[in-house]
């Protein structure tokens, strides 16, 4: 009985560390999903979704946590949910953990790898994802709209969701 359970054990870790893993901020729970299936169920219809890749080494994606905590406190009127993707959560999940709490980032995560965001970007935008941040805008049917390869101008962000 002991062995089978250290069996299950073992398969189960090996498959676990071949997936992405989904951190919810407010209590950091890991499930395992593929990207394309957890920003899908994460999208919300009559909101605007902002896709947000970020990496645990990234200093400007920082500044993007603060611009994007300003915006939703300063504009609790537009229906924004952000969600995150953690290009290097495999291998830094606890540094990750860790800035999601610091940062307070109370929205969805998934902790994947350089190489799945970057497949899962390049199957919705036709290009490679060329490093962090970057940024994915899905309007109120789930289409995506728009992309931004660089930090968010909040300035721009606002105009076009108002428009």
């Amino acid at each position: 009985m002991l062995k089978n359970l250290f069996c299950i054990y073992l398969l189960v870790n090996s498959l676990i560390l071949a997936q992405p893993v989904y951190a919810d901020a407010t209590s950091i729970e890991y499930k395992y999903v593929d990207i394309e299936t957890f920003v899908d169920q994460q999208l919300a219809t009559e909101r605007w979704d902002l896709v947000m890749f970020w990496a645990t080494d990234c200093a400007p994606c920082k500044k993007d946590f603060r611009k994007l905590a300003n915006l939703i406190q300063d504009y609790p009127a537009i229906a924004l949910t952000i969600i995150g993707i953690v290009i290097d959560g495999q291998q830094h999940p606890k540094i990750a953990e860790k800035i999601i709490h610091q940062q307070a980032l109370n929205y969805a995560h998934v902790l994947t790898n350089y190489e799945a965001a970057n497949k899962f970007h390049k199957h919705i935008t036709q290009q490679q994802l060329l490093g962090t941040p970057s940024y994915l805008l899905y309007d109120h049917n789930n289409e995506m709209v728009a992309e931004n390869p660089s930090m968010i101008d909040i300035e721009a962000l606002l105009m076009f969701i108002e428009e």
